[in-house]
């Protein structure tokens, strides 16, 4: 994957899967839903089943 992507995640909430592009990896990797750490943002991590809940409350599920 090219674009200047090194490291990035969809979350795809309907599915319940997240795809992650690492560093040094072409393809990207499926997983199931869980918080994950950005290497590039020491301390952050993306709550993927906090976005999933805030998908459903708003009724865009």
């Amino acid at each position: 994957m090219e674009f200047g992507t090194r490291e990035g995640a969809i979350v795809d909430v309907k599915a319940e899967r997240l795809w992650l592009y690492s560093p040094g990896e072409e393809i990207p990797h499926c997983e199931s839903l869980a918080p994950i750490p950005f290497d590039s943002c020491p301390g952050f991590k993306l709550n993927c089943c906090a976005r999933k809940d805030a998908v459903a409350r708003a009724g865009l599920d």
